[in-house]
Parts: structure tokens; C-alpha cells; sequence
């Protein structure tokens, strides 16, 4: 595992083949961001800063009417034509004003930040009074912190190494000034048309070497069992801990 990856330097160089991955397959992670729009409980007019917004695939599963404020951390996925929308921010420090939004939600983005308390204190100052932060990450010692510091690492030329939520990820947050309303384990699938779409799709994402199909899917499922059905469509399991934190009114 290399502890010292430079994460921000890495998407300059492979943030293209992530937003490849999702423009082949939009719809692989569909259930990933439906549910943390579901959690967050979004309403219709609700202005909802999605941070890092990576290829923006959340505003597809918003309610109508919503204003989708997105944010970008690394320059591999905030520049270009087809991300003009995306605003460039820092961790630590978000250009839009205090109490400006109804809803932060956060997919998967932070694990490589190892310091994640400005990133907190952005959200809860950006928050209006009532508004959620909805924190969907890998949490520390589950099955995707095995598989993306194992497999991952070994098949990606520049590692992974992830930090991951943790019981101090709480005390942090209500140190920023959010309240904890609920933390939960949230199951869900990737789903895919075939195994070659899936290896096609995660080979892009998360920028592995040149790896044999059979091979990829047979290492694959000693982390996570895949579900194959007569069609040959495949459910690649995944989980992420949602943290569900609000602003105190």
C-alpha cells in the first residue's frame, strides 16, 4: 500500500477515465445516488450542494425543482467542456455564502481526505438553519475499505489508500456544529448489463492496469459476492455508511 498518494495530482492524470466509466454506464450507481438523495430527504426547491460532485450524476436523482450547486475539489473532474458546471472549491473553503443552502451531500468523495474537519465546518457554515449534511463514505474496517485497499491498491499503478468514517468522524461533526440525527449502513448494487461492462466500468473508475476479464471477476468476488443472473447481468454489492447531520435551527 503507498501511504503517501497524492490524490488531487492522481485525478489530473486519470479523472478522465472515471468520467469515461460514467458516461458509458450512467446508470451503474444509480441506486448509490437515489439513496443518498432519499436519505438527505431532498425536497422540490431545495438548493442541495453536491460536493465533490465528480461526473455530477446526483442531480439526475434530486426532485424537480431543485437547484443543484455543484462542487469540485480536484481539478481532474472541475475543468473541461463537458464539467462546466462544476464550481472549483477547496476542502476547506467553498465559494458560496453562509446559510445558502437547504442540503450537502457528500458520495463517496472524502475517503482520500485524511483531515476532514474544514470540510466539515464548510458544510455546517453553509447550511441554513434546519439543513442536512448527508455524509455517504466507506466506513473503516467494512468490506469496501477491504476491497479499495486491497484489491484496489494492488491493481491500480498508484495505489489506495483510504481514510475512511470512524467513530471520531462523529465527534467532528458536532465539533463543526452539526447534530447527529442518524447513521446508518446502506446496501445497495452496482448493476451492470454484463461482466464485461462491470470490468469495462470499474477498470475506468478506478484506474487499474490491464487485467484479464475472467481474472478481474474471479478476484473480484472474493470480496464481493456478485450476483449473476440468466441474462448475465451482474449486481456488484456495495455499502457505504450515511451520516445524517443538522444544522441546529
Amino acid at each position: 500500500m503507498n501511504a503517501e498518494i497524492d490524490y488531487e495530482k492522481i485525478f489530473v492524470e486519470r479523472g478522465w477515465r472515471y468520467l469515461r466509466a460514467l458516461n458509458r454506464f450512467p446508470g451503474a450507481r444509480a441506486e448509490e445516488f437515489k439513496t443518498a438523495a432519499d436519505k438527505a430527504r431532498v425536497e422540490p426547491g431545495h438548493r442541495v450542494i453536491d460536493v465533490p460532485a465528480g461526473g455530477g450524476m446526483l442531480s439526475r436523482y434530486l426532485p424537480e425543482g431543485c437547484v443543484a450547486v455543484r462542487l469540485e475539489c480536484a481539478p481532474g473532474f472541475s475543468s473541461g467542456d463537458q464539467l462546466r458546471s462544476h464550481a472549483r472549491a477547496d476542502y476547506s473553503c467553498w465559494p458560496l455564502a453562509d446559510a445558502s443552502a437547504e442540503r450537502v451531500i457528500s458520495v463517496a468523495g472524502v475517503h482520500h481526505v485524511e483531515d476532514k474537519r474544514p470540510f466539515y465546518h464548510e458544510a455546517a457554515r453553509c447550511l441554513a438553519p434546519g439543513g442536512v449534511l448527508l455524509l455517504a463514505e466507506v466506513a473503516e474496517g467494512s468490506v469496501i475499505d477491504t476491497f479499495l485497499d486491497g484489491f484496489i491498491d494492488r491493481y491500480n499503478p498508484q495505489g489506495h489508500n483510504g481514510f475512511y468514517l470512524n467513530d471520531q468522524s462523529l465527534v467532528d461533526l458536532e465539533q463543526a456544529g452539526l447534530k447527529i440525527d442518524s447513521v446508518t449502513e446502506q446496501a445497495y448494487h452496482w448493476n451492470f448489463s454484463s461482466a464485461a461492462d462491470m470490468h469495462a466500468y470499474c477498470s475506468d473508475q478506478f484506474g487499474l492496469k490491464a487485467i484479464d476479464q475472467d481474472q478481474f471477476v474471479a478476484e473480484l468476488g472474493e470480496y464481493l459476492p456478485l450476483e449473476i443472473d440468466q441474462q448475465q447481468r451482474v449486481k456488484l454489492p456495495w455499502v457505504l455508511r450515511h451520516i445524517r447531520a443538522i444544522k441546529p435551527v
